[in-house]
């Protein structure tokens, strides 16, 4: 039996290959799945629990989400001039990332 990674490709193997105006859809369900994923696993750890910093994450989190489930299902395709759309997202994931989940750490508001 042959292994599977010598198998011969298809000959229209183009299909797999990535075009360059699909790389901002790729790239905002890459993005999209990491902020979604990383406020799915937030852990509070004693934090205290507010409401509103509360929705907002819920809100982020949705959103996200139904970005990346548009996207999966090819409702959501990303123009190739919505370069900035990805940056944004890009560095929002950035902030969730630092901030490990924690929305408040973003938005700290003293009031």
């Amino acid at each position: 039996m042959t292994p599977f990674f010598l198998l011969p490709l298809p000959e229209d193997y183009a299909w797999m290959m990535v075009q360059p105006q699909q790389l901002p859809t790729i790239l905002t369900l890459i993005i999209a799945l990491a902020i979604c994923g990383r406020l799915l696993t937030y852990r509070r750890h004693g934090a205290r629990f507010r409401r509103r910093i509360s929705w907002l994450a819920y809100g982020l989190f949705v959103g996200s989400g139904t970005l990346a489930i548009q996207i999966l299902a090819g409702r959501y395709i990303a123009l190739p001039i919505s370069w900035s759309f990805v940056i944004l997202l890009g560095v929002c994931a950035v902030l969730v990332y630092r901030a490990r989940g924690n929305v408040a750490h973003i938005v700290r508001v003293n009031a």
